[in-house]
């Protein structure tokens, strides 16, 4: 009995030092030494026991941990690691200052309150960046010069689509103006450097004096031409004719394709080895381009830009029907019906020819003026409005005596034309063709009578030549 009392006390005095290691090293049996054995299979249980890696990351039961054949990279406790701040560098916009080209901007109107490009006078620093945004349905260009003295090559975007952007950095001081080509009444200007606030002084245009309508004096009927010698009696080919489309004013907006007025007239009937010519009478520039706006340019022919008061000729030598359309405002579309020739023009013999010898030159009067009489296109005539007090042309109507000549001085921006007859009805007499800015036309006049003239591209410019 006393030997089984003692060994009860021994035992208890073993439990009781082993607790109380315990009690004083938690981690002891954690860290104990494995016995020697067979390992048994872990089982996994829906127990949440997260343990702690040095990623700071929680995984989920240890024993999930094991059957996956994942180990903690470290063991013992959770260790926070200190966060390294990272600087976060944000993209800055590259464009220092923004420009809008603004909505309607195509349209003739906006120059009249500098509101063409917004802001129209920009003050920037040396090496900022400024960038012009196409806010306007119209395609546009920023080009560094001036309307009247064309670019001046420092910096020119192209044709900027409707919703695109350009951007030009300015590392030199200095006022530098721009304008757009297609619209050339669009202007604006950056100031670069110290150079302050910009007062505003819209280039004064010289104003044409008024010049008083003479009173037309009776004059005598003109004398028929002389017909041709041999009158022409017999069946012959169909000569190849010129016919002509305009752009339509204010076609450079939508809205003209609703009626399909856009190129008048929208449809054109001709026949092989017919040239036309297209007129752009519109204040804004144009294209002629073969294709469709949807499907794209087809390559067969294409005007390039043309500025107004411009025209661009094709001449058409194989049947069927060719679509063109405006790349600048791609609403603008027309076509081409190119028919096989297949009929013969027989004119009959002229009565007036046997009469010829009836007609009497009168003699050509021996006092004449040492020079041309002149006539100026006014400045600002390809522009509506002129004609309510007949200054499209000055004078509107001069007097001069057969064998004398008459010079038109073309002092406007525009090109115009100086063609005989009535607005829609050219006569034949003389025709300048294209008569660009700062060029001249001259024509003598023999025979007397009364010679009305207009200018083809702007037909409401219109004048008269009296010759006695």
């Amino acid at each position: 009995m006393n030997l089984t009392y003692g060994i009860i006390i021994v035992v208890g005095l073993l439990i009781a030092g082993i607790l109380g290691m315990i009690a004083l090293d938690p981690g002891y049996l954690e860290n104990a030494p494995p016995k020697p054995g067979i390992e048994k299979e872990t089982v996994c249980t829906n127990e949440d026991n997260p343990m702690c890696g040095v990623d700071r990351v929680t995984y989920d039961n240890l024993c999930k941990m094991h059957l996956a054949d994942v180990e903690l990279s470290y063991k013992g406790k959770c260790v926070v690691v200190e966060a390294t701040e990272t600087e976060v560098v944000m993209d800055e916009p590259s464009a220092d200052h923004t420009v809008s080209i603004p909505e309607g901007s195509g349209v003739v109107g906006c120059e009249e309150t500098n509101e063409c490009y917004i802001p129209y006078s920009l003050n920037v620093a040396i090496g900022e960046t400024v960038s012009w945004s196409n806010d306007d349905s119209a395609a546009h260009t920023v080009t560094s010069g001036s309307p009247a003295g064309g670019p001046d090559g420092m910096f020119d975007s192209s044709m900027i689509m409707a919703g695109e952007t350009f951007e030009y950095t300015f590392d030199e001081e200095g006022t530098f103006a721009y304008y757009c080509i297609v619209h050339p009444w669009m202007i604006g200007e950056v100031v670069v450097g110290d150079a302050g606030e910009m007062v505003v002084e819209p280039e004064p245009e010289p104003e044409p004096e008024p010049t008083p309508e003479p009173e037309p004096e009776p004059t005598p009927e003109p004398e028929p031409e002389p017909e041709q010698d041999t009158p022409i009696s017999s069946a012959m080919p169909r000569a190849p004719m010129s016919h002509t489309v305009e752009m339509a004013i204010g076609s450079g907006v939508p809205g003209c394709e609703e009626t399909n007025e856009c190129y008048l007239p929208y449809s054109l009937e001709i026949l092989v080895r017919d040239t036309v010519v297209w007129d752009n009478i519109d204040s804004a520039s144009h294209t002629v381009t073969a294709g469709s706006s949807a499907d794209g340019p087809t390559g067969l022919f294409d005007s390039g830009l043309f500025l107004s008061g411009t025209t661009f000729e094709y001449t058409f030598d194989e049947e069927g029907v060719y679509p063109y359309f405006c790349m600048v405002h791609p609403w603008m579309v027309g076509e081409i019906i190119v028919n096989e020739v297949q009929e013969l023009i027989v004119e009959p013999p002229n009565p007036a020819a046997d009469d010829r010898d009836m007609i009497v030159d009168e003699p050509i009067r021996e006092e004449r003026m040492s020079g041309p009489h002149e006539v100026d296109m006014a400045v600002g005539s390809a522009v509506p409005g002129c004609e309510e007090t007949l200054e499209c042309y000055l004078p509107y109507q001069i007097e001069i005596s057969s064998g004398e000549s008459v010079l038109w001085n073309n002092i406007d921006s525009a090109a115009h034309t100086v063609t005989s007859g009535i607005p829609g009805s050219p006569d034949g007499v003389f025709d300048s063709g294209m008569v660009m800015s700062g060029g001249t036309y001259e024509f003598t006049f023999v025979e007397p009578g009364e010679y009305d003239y207009y200018c083809m591209v702007h037909p409401w410019m219109t004048g008269k030549i009296m010759v006695a």
